[in-house]
């Protein structure tokens, strides 16, 4: 992995990016890592995988709530496609086939 000083990569922003591309870039101030740099893949990579901790979040909340009261609904496949902002195949990815 490339290390850049922040002055360093300020002024080898160009380069700095280029070698992202290829590996991961951290860069460092007064010699502690205050950020790093990756490429599109990985950053992408990323968001899903912090989308889908939140959405099984989410989930697991819901089914705390259902525990809890009687009166709770299940959610409907459409409901779940509005609150966790997925389709149904990234549904049956997070909780099998056991909704509407």
């Amino acid at each position: 992995m490339k290390t850049y000083a922040a002055r360093e990569a300020k002024n080898n922003f160009g380069a700095m990016l280029d070698e992202a591309q290829r590996q991961p870039v951290q860069i460092t101030r007064n010699g502690r890592i205050v950020a790093g740099v990756i490429n599109k893949e990985e950053f992408e990579e990323v968001l899903t995988n912090r989308r889908r901790k939140a959405q099984k979040k989410m989930l697991k909340s819901l089914d705390a709530l259902a525990q809890e009261s009687t009166n709770f609904p299940q959610p409907t496949r459409a409901e779940l496609r509005k609150l966790l902002e997925c389709d149904d195949d990234e549904i049956d990815a997070l909780v099998g086939n056991d909704f509407i």
